[in-house]
């Protein structure tokens, strides 16, 4: 799903050339990378990935980087 959701966005990106559907694009791009992280743990080729001074996963932190560009590419005002 990830794969889909960035694929077009990234094809409305070159057709539109707008700031909001690059925020957009990228945000899905982090989700992809997000969710292939999630699968390594999953089928345990790769162990946890955390921070240990925070104690956080990375994941965690992607998924809230990734929700920060999207709130931003949706919410953004163009002006012309």
């Amino acid at each position: 799903m990830a794969l889909f959701l960035t694929v077009i966005s990234a094809l409305s990106f070159r057709k539109t050339k707008r700031k909001k559907v690059l925020l957009t694009s990228l945000s899905f791009g982090i989700l992809l990378i997000v969710e292939f992280l999630y699968l390594l743990q999953s089928s345990n080729i790769l162990g946890d990935y955390h921070i240990p001074f925070i104690d956080v996963e990375i994941p965690h932190i992607l998924l809230l980087f990734m929700l920060a560009l999207f709130a931003v590419g949706v919410i953004k005002v163009e002006r012309k």
